[in-house]
């Protein structure tokens, strides 16, 4: 027994500073000695307890020491389970009556997911926590666990340790739950909490086909798929959630709907303005004002690539620096100046006529042959940042290694993301999506991890959303993907 054994009693009595507690707590789960000694303790405090508060006119009122003790907050659950067994006075009250267990008494719920267990799935307006605001969610009481775990009661356990953001426990007692909707369903609440929606997705599809109208089940698709940025798919799911008539939960489910919707129909504006803009200066209009590279710098960047590429003069290229200076100082960088500065220095009595072509290309005029031999002409002129954004517009299948070779001397990060969304892309069309999706979940990690270039990030977990939607659609769909594979690639970079 080591000397941390000593503070046993003092952790039982809660006098321990709260680090000093979740300390021992770790100590506890690791500890036989200290485990054994805990359930006596436990035991004694039950029998203590229930003397104190059983029936008789003197007791009326009296507080229970058991309820007000503060060293209850997640004991181990090993401990818990042996816990059910020293409990001496039969427990009567279903689990789902009892307000703490899911946390049901405050005013808002602390998850955005829905959960399947009836006392977990009450409705309250759902309140987004932020680092460092609000009290932590009441703890899990011993009591409360062991009655849960008497009960068998293992979906409610995972529930309540889910609620509790203690996301392993959670997923320890839904491993002990046979197949179902419901599991399922929980298993992507956990997923999504986890943030992984790719996974959830998968989940919840087989949910639906058991149980098409599951509720939690549709709820929390939408909100994955919300997550993949397609959101009009996610409103769909939300609309059928408000048809299902629940209350609460029907009238939350049609605003976020709408919200949606009405969020996609602004962007489509935005994007469709900010398209018309780019093209005129691609065409050798002004630049984008600074306000629209603030307002979206993705997109604006973009433009000024291909605008870049269609400059037929170093005036032209000078002209676009102010852009380039907003534009890498969004991304604590300088590539766009670095990228100006060596166009600056080609030859443009070469590359004028091919620079023209290439702005013919982004209307859309250069197609088929001609966009063969236009790409020949590059290649032999030496022409790389050209050949570059001209081989966008061929099919991502053809010329897989020159375009990540020709990506990858740029030393651009935005050029090697889209090189391996563009091979994502080739493997999809080429019916091989599970390594599409592989190499998406690879690339957004190091994207979303890097806490830069988020436009990219945003292209390719939406990629990543019409990757998994082919992989759980039937094979006759596979027309509608590539539809809408070619739809969402023509509305982003044109």
């Amino acid at each position: 027994m080591s000397s941390v054994c000593d503070n046993l009693e003092r952790f039982v009595d809660g006098e321990m500073l709260p680090a000093d507690a979740e300390n021992f707590r770790h100590h506890l789960a690791r500890c036989a000695a200290c485990e054994s000694r805990m359930k006596e303790l436990v035991a004694l405090e039950l029998l203590a307890d229930d003397a104190l508060n059983s029936p008789g006119p003197e007791r009326l009122g009296a507080p229970s020491t058991w309820r007000n003790k503060s060293w209850l907050m997640v004991v181990p659950l090993a401990l818990a389970a042996g816990l059910a067994a020293l409990m001496l006075v039969p427990q009567t009250q279903p689990t789902d009556s009892a307000p703490e267990l899911w946390l049901a008494e405050a005013a808002t719920r602390p998850l955005e997911v829905r959960l399947t267990h009836p006392g977990a799935d009450g409705h309250r307006p759902y309140q987004v926590m932020r680092s460092g605001t609000g009290a932590r969610p009441q703890a899990l009481a011993l009591r409360e666990l062991a009655r849960l775990e008497e009960a068998a009661d293992h979906r409610g356990i995972a529930s309540a340790f889910l609620l509790r953001g203690d996301l392993a426990q959670a997923s320890a007692f839904l491993d002990k739950l046979p197949a179902s909707a419901d599991l399922d369903t929980d298993r992507a609440a956990l997923s999504l909490q986890q943030d992984e929606p790719e996974k959830a997705l998968v989940l919840l599809e087989r949910a639906l086909k058991r149980k098409p109208r599951h509720a939690q089940a549709l709820w929390n698709q939408a909100l994955a798929l919300q997550r993949l940025g397609l959101s009009l798919r996610a409103a769909e799911s939300f609309e059928q959630v408000a048809q299902l008539g629940e209350r609460g939960w029907s009238g939350e489910a049609a605003q976020r709907a709408q919200a949606l919707r009405n969020a996609a129909e602004q962007e489509r504006k935005d994007w469709q303005g900010m398209r018309q803009d780019c093209q005129r200066m691609v065409e050798g209009g002004a630049p984008l004002s600074t306000a629209q590279a603030e307002a979206l710098p993705g997109m604006a960047r973009v433009c000024l690539y291909n605008a870049l590429r269609a400059a037929a003069s170093p005036e032209r290229v000078e002209s676009l620096h102010p852009l380039a200076v907003v534009l890498d100082r969004k991304e604590d960088g300088t590539h766009l100046e670095d990228a100006l500065r060596r166009t600056a220095r080609r030859d443009f009595s070469a590359r004028a006529p091919l620079a023209s072509e290439y702005a013919r290309l982004t209307r859309g005029g250069v197609k088929g042959p001609a966009l063969e031999s236009f790409l020949s002409r590059l290649r032999e002129a030496r022409q790389e940042d050209l050949l570059l954004g001209a081989l966008a517009y061929a099919d991502p299948r053809q010329f897989p290694d020159e375009y990540r070779a020709l990506a990858l001397e740029t030393k651009d990060p935005w050029f090697a993301l889209l090189a391996e969304e563009r091979q994502a892309r080739a493997d999809a069309l080429s019916d091989a999506p599970q390594r599409a999706r592989e190499r998406l979940q690879a690339a957004v990690k190091t994207c979303t991890a890097s806490g830069k270039q988020l436009y990219r990030c945003m292209l390719m977990q939406r990629e990543l959303g019409l990757v998994m939607a082919r992989l759980h659609r039937p094979v006759d769909a596979r027309a509608r993907f590539v539809g809408a594979l070619r739809a969402a690639r023509d509305s982003r970079e044109w």
